[in-house]
C-alpha cells in the first residue's frame, strides 16, 4: 500500500508538472456546475491561478461561451463530449468526461488545450490556400497534374472556361484522350517530363494560343511521381502583339508616305528613327543614318544651309531645352527653303527624345512672295485709281484751273513726292508758276521761295527742258549740276534747301500744245521714281492738261459768247431804228388818200411790205431780248391787269392773220383773271404762242382758254397742226432750238426761249404736250400774286 501510494503521488506530481508546463487546463465540476478543481498553465492566459476558480459556477462563468455550456450539459447527462471554441480571444479544444458513482453522474472532469497558435496557423494556411485558389481560378492559364500513367489528377485555372470546361472536370481522364492521341506533341512533352526534363512549347488549341510549361512532379524523396503542367492563354497577348505590329507597320508606312522629312533623336543624341524623305531632302548617306550619330549628320547639314551659325544655334537651343517646341524657316545654299518643326518625344509624361520635321516649302514661299507682290501691285493700283479719281474730282470741281491745280498739288504730296510744283506757259509765251505744295507744313518759307522761282523756256535741263521740248525728265541730285535746271545760284540754293534727291517732271500737253509742266521732288529717296510712279504722274499730268485745256476753251467760249451778245445787242439797236422808220413810212402810205397810193395792187404790196416789216421787227426784238437776258438787263414792269382781256385783245389784233391762215379760233376768256404781271411781256408770250399755232396749224382750228384756279391764272392754246416729234419735246424751250425743219418753216428758234424766260421771271411755268400729226397744246400758269422776288 505504501509503495502504491508513492507511485500514485509520483504520477500526481508528474501530472501537476505537465499541467504547469503545457497550455492545458484541468478542471472538475459537481452536479450543480460548481468548480471543484482547476489547475494548469492555461489558466494564466485566462487571468486565473490554480484553484482560484473552485467554488464558482461554471455556467455563470462561461455564460458568454455557449459551446462550453452545451458541452457541460451533455457531459452531465453522461455523454463524453469533444468540443472546441473561443474563450476570451483564445481558442481551446476540450474534452468533457462525466464522473460516475454508483451509476449516477455526479460531476464532470474536463481537460482543455490552448490551440490558439495552431488555429491561427491553420487560418493563415487556409487564407493562403484560398488566395492561391483564387489566383489559380483567375489566372489566364490551365494548371493540371498527372500521375505516371499520365492520367489527369487535377485541373484548374480560368482558361478552362475558354475550352468549355470546369475545374476538376478532367480529373481521371487520360491525357492522350484529351490531347488527341498518344502521338500528340503535348503527350510527348509529358513523357519527356516523366524522365525529369523541363519542357516548354507554344501551341494552338481550339482557336486559341497557348504557351505551355511541363515539369516533373516530384515526391518528398525526389522520385518522379507524375507531371505538373501549366498552359498560359496567350491569345489576347498575341492579338495585342499583332495589333502592335500592325500599328507599327501603319506608322512606318505613314512615316514613309508623308511629304515631310522626319527624324527622331533620343536624349543621348542618337538617331532612333527617320524616313526616306529625310535622307533624300538632305542627301544624307545611309551609312551616316545607320550609324545613328546625330552630330555627324548635323555636320553634313551645316555644309548645305545658307546660314550655318543660325541653324546650329537653333538646334543647340532646342537640345538645351528638351521641353521646348519651335517652328521656323531657313534657306539652303542651293536656294531651297525648308520649314523646320521640332517638338519633344514623350513616353507617357517623360521626355525621351526629340522629333524633327522638315518640309520643302520653296514653291509655297515663292508663291507667297508672288502673291504678296501681286497684292502690293493691286493695292498700288487701287491707291492709284482712288488717287486719280480724287484728282479728277478736284480738277472737275471748278473751271478755275489755277485753284484746282493748287488743290491738286496739295493732294499729290506726300503720295508722289515731298514737294510738287506746277508751271504754265501763258498765251504770251511766258512761264508762270501756278502752284507749289510741300509735304512739311513747317517749310512754309521754302514753299514761298519755290513759288517765287519759275524756270525759263531756254533752260537746257530740268523743268525748262520739259516746257520747251515737251519731254519727260527724271533726274537725281548730282554735285556740280544745277538742281531742276535752276541756273541762278539763289534758286539752286533754295531748291537744295527744299531737298532734292530725285525729281520727275512731265509736260502738260493737250491737242498738240505744251501747256505747262508737272514736277515732283523726293527729298529722301534717290530711287523714288520708277516705272509705276512715272506712269501714274503721266496719267495725272494728262488729266491736269485736259482740265487746263478745257478751262481755257471755256474761257475762250465765254469771251466769244460775250462778243456775240455785244454784237447782237448793238446790231438789234442799229436795225431797230431804221425798221421803225420804214414801218412808219409804210403805214403812212397805206393811210394816204393820194389817188396814186390807193390802187389795189399798190395797197396789196404795201400791206405785204408792212407785214414783213412787222415780222422783221419781231425777230429783231427777240434778238434784243436774248441779249438782255444774257447780260442780266431783262426787267419786268409789274402792274395789276386782266389776263383774259389781254388774250381777247391779242386775238382781235390777229383777226386778219387768222383769216389768211384759214384758222378758226375758239376763245374761252369771258371771266376776268386778275394778276400782278407785266402786260407787254405777257402780250409778247401770247403773240408768240398764237403765231406758232397759226404757223404750224394752218387751216385747222385753234382753242384758247383762260381760267383761274388755286391762286394762279392759266392760259391754254391748242392747235391741230403737224405736232412735235417726241425726241424734240425736251428741247423746244431752249435757245436756238426748233421743233421742225428751218427749210419748211422760218424763224430763229428764239421765240419759245424768250417765252419760257418771261413766264419763269413771273414765277410761273410753261409746258407743251404734243404728238406728231396731232397738234400741240401749250399751257402757261402764272401766280396771280406775281413773282415772289
Amino acid at each position: 500500500m505504501i509503495s502504491g501510494l508513492s507511485v500514485l503521488q509520483t504520477v500526481e506530481q508528474q501530472m501537476h508538472a505537465l499541467l504547469d508546463e503545457a497550455p492545458l487546463v484541468l478542471f472538475a465540476i459537481d452536479r450543480a456546475g460548481i468548480f471543484t478543481h482547476s489547475e494548469g498553465r492555461g489558466l494564466r492566459a485566462l487571468g486565473w491561478r490554480s484553484g482560484e476558480m473552485i467554488g464558482r459556477s461554471a455556467f455563470e462563468h462561461y455564460r458568454d461561451s455557449p459551446w462550453i455550456i452545451d458541452a457541460l450539459h451533455r457531459a452531465l447527462e453522461g455523454e463524453i463530449v469533444q468540443a472546441s471554441g473561443e474563450v476570451a480571444g483564445l481558442w481551446y479544444s476540450a474534452q468533457y468526461v462525466p464522473l460516475w458513482r454508483r451509476g449516477v453522474v455526479v460531476g464532470v472532469v474536463g481537460l482543455a488545450l490552448d490551440v490558439t497558435e495552431r488555429k491561427r496557423a491553420e487560418a493563415a494556411l487556409e487564407e493562403r490556400e484560398s488566395h492561391m485558389r483564387l489566383v489559380i481560378e483567375q489566372l489566364p492559364a490551365v494548371l493540371w497534374t498527372t500521375d505516371r500513367e499520365l492520367r489527369i489528377t487535377s485541373s484548374e485555372g480560368a482558361a478552362l472556361a475558354h475550352l468549355g470546361l470546369r475545374a476538376g472536370e478532367l480529373v481521371g481522364v487520360l491525357l492522350q484522350d484529351f490531347m488527341g492521341g498518344p502521338e500528340a506533341p503535348g503527350v510527348a512533352a509529358h513523357h519527356r517530363a516523366l524522365t525529369g526534363e523541363r519542357v516548354s512549347f507554344a501551341s494552338e488549341w481550339r482557336g486559341r494560343s497557348y504557351h505551355t510549361l511541363i515539369e516533373p512532379l516530384l515526391a518528398a524523396d525526389g522520385e518522379v511521381i507524375g507531371t505538373l503542367g501549366i498552359s498560359f492563354d496567350m491569345t489576347e497577348q498575341k492579338l495585342a502583339e499583332e495589333g502592335r505590329e500592325c500599328t507599327i507597320s501603319i506608322l512606318r508606312a505613314t512615316l514613309e508616305s508623308t511629304a515631310d522629312g522626319l527624324l527622331v533623336v533620343d536624349r543621348d543624341g542618337r538617331i532612333s528613327a527617320h524616313n526616306r524623305k529625310f535622307a533624300e531632302m538632305w542627301g544624307i548617306p545611309d551609312e551616316v543614318l545607320d550609324g545613328r550619330d546625330d552630330a555627324q549628320m548635323i555636320h553634313l547639314a551645316l555644309r548645305q544651309v545658307k546660314d550655318p551659325d543660325a541653324f546650329l544655334a537653333g538646334v543647340r537651343e532646342l537640345y538645351a531645352h528638351p521641353e521646348m517646341q519651335r517652328s521656323d524657316d531657313f534657306e539652303l545654299a542651293d536656294g531651297r527653303i525648308f520649314e523646320r518643326y521640332s517638338q519633344p518625344q514623350r513616353l507617357g509624361y517623360a521626355i525621351v527624345g526629340r522629333v524633327w520635321s522638315f518640309r520643302d516649302v520653296t514653291a509655297r514661299r515663292r508663291a507667297e512672295v508672288e502673291r504678296d507682290r501681286l497684292l502690293a501691285e493691286e493695292q498700288r493700283a487701287r491707291t492709284r485709281a482712288a488717287f486719280l479719281a480724287e484728282a479728277s474730282k478736284v480738277l472737275a470741281a471748278t473751271l478755275d484751273y489755277e485753284s484746282s491745280l493748287a488743290a491738286l498739288a496739295r493732294l499729290a504730296v506726300p503720295l508722289l513726292g515731298d514737294w510738287c510744283a506746277i508751271d504754265e506757259i501763258t498765251d504770251a509765251g511766258q512761264v508762270r508758276r501756278l502752284a507749289v505744295a510741300h509735304a512739311d507744313p513747317t517749310r512754309g518759307e521754302v514753299a514761298r521761295g519755290l513759288a517765287a522761282w519759275t524756270p525759263r523756256l531756254d533752260d537746257r535741263e530740268g523743268i525748262g527742258r520739259v516746257l520747251h521740248a515737251g519731254e519727260r525728265r527724271v533726274g537725281r541730285d548730282a554735285p556740280g549740276l544745277p538742281p531742276l535746271g535752276a541756273v541762278a545760284p539763289e534758286h539752286a540754293d533754295l531748291i537744295r534747301r527744299a531737298g532734292v534727291r530725285a525729281w520727275l517732271s512731265v509736260p502738260l500737253a493737250a491737242r498738240g500744245r505744251i501747256l505747262g509742266a508737272l514736277t515732283f521732288v523726293s527729298a529722301a529717296d534717290p530711287d523714288r521714281y520708277g516705272d509705276a510712279e512715272i506712269s501714274l504722274v503721266e496719267d495725272l499730268a494728262q488729266r491736269a492738261a485736259l482740265a487746263v485745256d478745257n478751262a481755257r476753251l471755256y474761257r475762250e467760249a465765254q469771251r466769244a459768247v460775250q462778243l456775240r451778245d455785244e454784237f447782237l445787242s448793238i446790231a438789234s439797236h442799229e436795225l431797230y431804228t431804221p425798221l421803225t422808220s420804214l414801218r412808219l413810212i409804210l403805214q403812212s402810205l397805206l393811210a394816204s388818200q393820194d389817188p396814186a397810193c390807193r390802187t389795189q395792187a399798190l395797197q396789196r404790196r404795201l400791206s405785204m411790205a408792212e407785214r414783213q416789216g412787222e415780222r422783221l421787227t419781231t425777230l429783231v426784238g427777240s434778238l434784243l431780248d436774248v441779249s438782255r437776258i444774257e447780260v442780266g438787263r431783262f426787267q419786268l414792269d409789274l402792274q395789276e391787269m386782266d389776263l383774259a382781256a389781254l388774250v381777247r385783245d391779242v386775238v382781235a389784233r390777229f383777226e386778219q392773220g387768222l383769216a389768211r391762215a384759214n384758222c378758226l379760233v375758239s376763245l374761252d376768256a369771258e371771266l376776268p383773271v386778275i394778276g400782278r404781271w407785266d402786260r407787254s411781256r405777257l402780250e409778247q408770250v401770247i403773240t408768240n404762242l398764237l403765231s406758232n399755232a397759226m404757223k404750224y396749224g394752218a387751216s385747222s382750228s385753234i382753242e384758247i382758254a383762260v381760267t383761274q384756279a388755286d391762286g394762279a391764272g392759266r392760259l391754254t392754246i391748242s392747235d391741230h397742226g403737224i405736232g412735235i416729234q417726241p425726241d424734240r419735246l425736251p428741247y423746244v424751250f431752249d435757245r436756238f432750238e426748233r421743233a421742225v425743219s428751218s427749210r419748211e418753216y422760218g424763224g430763229l428758234g428764239l421765240g419759245l426761249y424768250v417765252c419760257r424766260w418771261i413766264v419763269e421771271q413771273h414765277g410761273g411755268t410753261i409746258r407743251v404736250e404734243s404728238a406728231p400729226g396731232q397738234g400741240a397744246t401749250f399751257t402757261v400758269e402764272l401766280p396771280c400774286a406775281g413773282p415772289s422776288t
